[in-house]
Parts: structure tokens; sequence; C-alpha cells
């Protein structure tokens, strides 16, 4: 895609906040906006938009997966702060896990196996896509968690959270370590880090110790 090609605009939903992704093939983009409408686009001119509607004022977090049978599959947190799952035509799939606050982000690991969501709630929950079922709950944040993202090998979560922290879990041990400490200055902060995803690897956090990284 050029520079130009990037700058292109087209209004999918009416005022307010659109959340978006996009499948793991990267042929399509799924949108949801204030209207509560679900829309799949396989480029930006597409008119055979496949769209339905969820039943909630409000969609927190978006994000999609390949079922075990190459099905494109949604996961949708809405403000009644449950995650549902759903076909890109829109059919139900069920509950996939439920918080007693809204959730604010979501990812779904490299193996299109597990999905992760963290909540205003200070809990992360991470769900079997095989079968539904909840297989973890981390605890350990004290304020709204911010974003979570699988290791690209699959043996690590990580969360971001309010209380100013970044923390690595390991999703077999369920344990944590912080990172980060909370500070609310990039000036007076000790702390320097970058995170990333590389390609098939690992997932990096650069963190300076006295003089060493």
């Amino acid at each position: 895609m050029t520079a130009r090609e990037c700058t292109v605009r087209r209004y999918v939903h009416g005022e307010g906040i659109t959340q978006f992704a996009t499948s793991p093939d990267g042929k399509h983009v799924i949108t949801c906006g204030g209207d509560s409408d679900v829309r799949t686009f396989e480029d930006i001119d597409d008119d055979s938009v496949a769209e339905f509607s969820v039943a909630s004022d409000r969609v927190t977090s978006i994000v999609c997966w390949w079922s075990q049978d190459q099905e494109l599959k949604v996961a949708i947190a809405t403000d009644d702060h449950t995650v549902q799952a759903y076909t890109y035509l829109g059919s139900s799939d069920g509950i996939l896990v439920r918080f007693t606050a809204p959730v604010n982000h979501m990812s779904v690991n490299k193996a299109n196996t597990l999905l992760a969501a963290g909540s205003s709630d200070f809990q992360i929950k991470i769900v079997s896509l095989k079968d539904y079922v909840m297989i973890g709950c981390f605890t350990d944040h004290v304020a709204p968690v911010l974003t979570v993202q699988f290791d690209p090998v699959g043996e690590f979560l990580a969360s971001s959270c309010c209380d100013g922290t970044f923390k690595l879990w390991g999703i077999t041990s369920q344990a944590s370590d912080v990172i980060l400490e909370p500070c609310n200055n990039n000036i007076s902060s000790v702390e320097r880090c970058l995170a990333a995803g590389v390609l098939s690897m690992r997932l990096f956090c650069l963190k300076r110790i006295d003089s060493l990284l």
C-alpha cells in the first residue's frame, strides 16, 4: 500500500468511537461503531458489506481469529461487561467470558487457540477458543487493565495497567513479573523500556538496570 493509498477515508459508522480489527490473513477489516453495527469489509471500496448488530449501547473492544474449521470468528466486548463470540456473518456463538466492569482490550495468540481480555475490574482472563472455557484469571493488577498482548511464541502474556505497571505473565504458571514501576512523569521516571514482539521469536522488553540493558 502506498502513502497515497493510506490517506483514503471511508465513513462506515455514525458519530462516536469506532472499534476495528483485521483478520489474521489481512484480507478483512471488521468494524463496530457507536451504532452497535458490525461490518466486515474486504477492501476500502467494498460495497457488499457483511453486517449485523449487537444488542448493546457500546462496544469496548473487538478482535477476530480463525476457528479450527477455518471460519472467521469475531469476539466483541460490550458495555454489559461480557465478551461474546460471533461468526463474521453475525451468528452468535455464545458468551466467552464475563467481567464486572468494561473490557478495555483483547488479544488472540498466534495459534488462534487462546483469547486474553483485560478489564477495568483489574482482572485479565484467558479463554480457550477450542471450547470457550476460561483457563486462567490474573488478578495482580491494582487498577484498570489497559492492554494485553501475547508473546508470539505463546508462553507469555504482557499487560499494561493504569497502576503504572507493565507485567509479563507466564500463561501456564500464571506468575507475573513487574517490569516498570509507577511514575506519572516521563522526565522523572527512572525506567526506560521498549516492548515488542519480534517476528516469530519473543516479546522483548528492554529495561535499563544501572548502565546495562
